[in-house]
C-alpha cells in the first residue's frame, strides 16, 4: 500500500467520527484542532525526513484535512440561509481552491528559490519550516543564513 493512501484512510476514519466530535467540542474547537494538526505535520516534516515521520505526517494530514475543510463546509451549510448557501459555498471554493492555490503557488515559487541549494540541487525544507515556526528573530536569521550557505 502506498504511503499516500494512509492519509485517505485517516480521512475516512476521521469523517466517521466528525459528527460526534462537532457535537461534543463545537465547530471552532474542531477547526482549531485541524489547524494545530497541520502545524504538527509541518513540524514533523521540518525535524525529520525518515520514513516514520513521513508516515506520521500523512496520517496527521488526513486528520487535519477533515477537521479544517470538511468541518468548515458543514458549518457553512448549517448556518447559512438557504437563499445564499450556494453563493457562500462558491465563494468559499474560490477563496480556498482558486485564489488560495494561485497565491500559494506564487509564494511557494519565491520561497523555493530563496531556500534552493545549488550545490545539491535541492530545496532545504527543514530550514523553511523551522523559520516559520521560530519565534525569536535571532534564531530565524541564523536559520536563514544557514540555508543560503
Amino acid at each position: 500500500m502506498p504511503i499516500m493512501s494512509l492519509a485517505q484512510i485517516a480521512e475516512i476514519v476521521t469523517m466517521y467520527m466528525l459528527a460526534k466530535l462537532i457535537r461534543r467540542y463545537g465547530y471552532m474547537r474542531v477547526f482549531i484542532i485541524g489547524v494545530l494538526a497541520e502545524s504538527v505535520r509541518f513540524t514533523c516534516y521540518s525535524l525529520d525526513s525518515g520514513i516514520f515521520s513521513v508516515i506520521f505526517a500523512q496520517i496527521v494530514h488526513g486528520l487535519a484535512f477533515v477537521f479544517v475543510t470538511i468541518a468548515s463546509v458543514i458549518y457553512l451549510d448549517k448556518f447559512c440561509d438557504e437563499k445564499i448557501r450556494s453563493g457562500v459555498m462558491l465563494l468559499y471554493g474560490i477563496f480556498t481552491i482558486g485564489m488560495g492555490n494561485i497565491i500559494g503557488n506564487l509564494f511557494a515559487g519565491k520561497t523555493g528559490d530563496y531556500f534552493f541549494n545549488p550545490s545539491t540541487q535541492t530545496i532545504n525544507f527543514s530550514h523553511l519550516f523551522l523559520v516559520l515556526l521560530s519565534r525569536k528573530k535571532e534564531q530565524m536569521l541564523k536559520l536563514l543564513h544557514k540555508s543560503t550557505d
